[in-house]
């Protein structure tokens, strides 16, 4: 059990913070974050609603006194991103988060911590049990698995979003309100592996480790190394250089991630295979020089257990050019003049089997349009070199509105408490906002959070001075809209 943030304040959001944090939530592992919000709900008598993908709706009626008859929704997803370091042996499916404290940050031992978003699951449990909270009718939806496609999101009955203006908390940088964010897509490219004999003898590991990674959205604009392309490229650098075989591949675990880690098998008996590494290799530490100064390519060599099948020419030639033909990262800019990012793309998962290799990338565009053109591209590179592909996990973007009263009051309000204007803008991300916008349009949204840094690595950590002076903020937020 933690108990590392008793002494922190607000105490009620980090008691919660620290409660969820032993409860494993990573996506997919729904049920035991559920029971617990469930279980919440029911000691403190107050109306809940569980659904059948673990989506938690519970309901605290407007304070004594207040006479505004609006509906305010206090919304975040309950599970997280299971990223760990290589050598953690943290298991996500049965224990708890370790919690550790530096300075103004909380964080998780070598593993990520779930504060996207953890956070907003705690603000929203700490609202609901403030006696002396005064506020309107709230509304707390707990959505289930946003990190793999927005599902509890997508799968969430319309009519629960009756309200009239919704918080999403699921933002990691205080001081911007965002209005309005990207729509997305995952597309999928399947290669049917065939095998031959090789005649080399000898055996190496490649790997490329050392990379910062992160969210693929949120992110993207840093133009961070993606391990997966680094080994394309290598591949077809070393196709140039030596002859060699292809054994495996493999790389990365979640496509809205950008990749940290990928390695490749392969045998070659050529004595210039190390040179030929370390010459790319330097080539691409000075190219990524500054977003990843600790990027890694090492090659060593590993005896196999068995003799090795090896990819016929014609499949490992497909897979290097699917690794390394397709675009990746920032695609489009809105404008000149700004650096909000209207068109990515990223590669999240290479998956290596007996018999398939399939690659994951995830498609983010603000325009649905330009998001289609992408996944048009994608397919026609599948189709010349051979592969299947599907398309997966759409979801649509959500788009701002100008007569956003929400946006007015959280503008004055941030005015008030910080002596200076928000940041209003939209974000390249996936949020759940765009599909909350679709199944209600006429609700007022505005998602928001504390700073919350490395999100999707182990190195997330969340700023504790950040995360109270949010928690006041949405105090008076909620406090102003009951004037209304």
């Amino acid at each position: 059990m933690n108990n590392t943030l008793k002494n922190l304040t607000p105490a009620g959001v980090f008691h919660y913070f620290e409660e969820i944090s032993d409860i494993p939530r990573a996506s997919r592992n729904t049920k035991p974050i559920a029971d617990y919000l469930e279980n919440f709900a029911k000691e403190r008598s107050l109306k809940c609603i569980r659904d059948e993908y673990d989506n938690v709706i519970i309901e605290k009626e407007a304070s004594e006194g207040c006479k505004s008859t609006k509906t305010v929704i206090i919304q975040g997803h309950t599970d997280m991103v299971a990223e760990k370091n290589k050598n953690c042996s943290h298991n996500f499916a049965n224990e708890p988060l370790s919690l550790k404290t530096d300075g103004d940050y909380i964080y998780a031992d070598n593993t990520t911590l779930g504060g996207d978003d953890g956070i907003a699951v705690a603000y929203a449990l700490a609202l609901l049990d403030d006696s002396e909270l005064f506020a309107p009718k709230i509304k707390a939806i707990f959505t289930s698995n946003e990190e793999i496609g927005l599902l509890g999101a997508t799968a969430l009955d319309a009519k629960y979003l009756e309200g009239d203006y919704l918080l999403n908390i699921d933002s990691e940088e205080e001081g911007i309100l965002l209005n309005s964010c990207a729509g997305g897509a995952a597309f999928t490219a399947s290669l049917t592996l065939e095998y031959k004999k090789s005649s080399y003898k000898n055996s190496f590991c490649i790997e490329i480790s050392g990379l910062l990674g992160g969210h693929s959205g949120t992110e993207i604009d840093k133009y961070r190394a993606n391990a997966g392309k680094i080994l394309g490229n290598l591949l077809l650098y070393m196709d140039e250089k030596v002859g060699f075989d292809l054994v495996s591949i493999d790389g990365g675990t979640k496509d809205n991630a950008i990749m940290r880690e990928a390695s490749a098998m392969v045998l070659c008996d050529d004595e210039r295979l190390e040179a030929v590494i370390e010459e790319f290799a330097g080539f691409t530490r000075l190219q990524y020089q500054n977003t990843d100064s600790n990027i890694n390519i090492s090659v060593h060599h590993e005896e196999l257990k068995e003799e090795a099948k090896v990819l016929t020419d014609k499949c490992r030639d497909a897979l290097t050019e699917l690794l390394s033909l397709t675009p990746d990262g920032v695609l489009e800019f809105e404008n000149v003049d700004n650096h909000y990012v209207q068109t990515s793309l990223n590669m999240g998962i290479i998956d290596f089997s007996e018999n398939t290799l399939k690659v994951t990338f995830l498609v983010r565009s603000s325009i649905d349009f330009v998001k289609e053109n992408v996944l048009r591209r994608l397919k026609k590179i599948c189709k010349l070199i051979g592969a299947e592909c599907r398309v997966s996990g759409e979801y649509p973007g959500w788009a701002s509105r100008n007569d956003s009263e929400l946006i007015e009051i959280m503008k004055s309000v941030y005015l008030s408490q910080y002596g200076e204007e928000p940041v209003v803008e939209g974000v390249h991300a996936g949020l759940e906002c765009g599909i909350f916008y679709k199944k209600n349009p006429k609700l007022d949204i505005v998602s928001f959070g504390p700073n919350i840094y490395d999100i999707h690595t182990p190195n997330e950590h969340l700023s504790i001075s950040s995360t109270s002076r949010v928690w006041y903020y949405i105090v008076e937020v909620l406090m102003r809209l009951s004037m209304l």
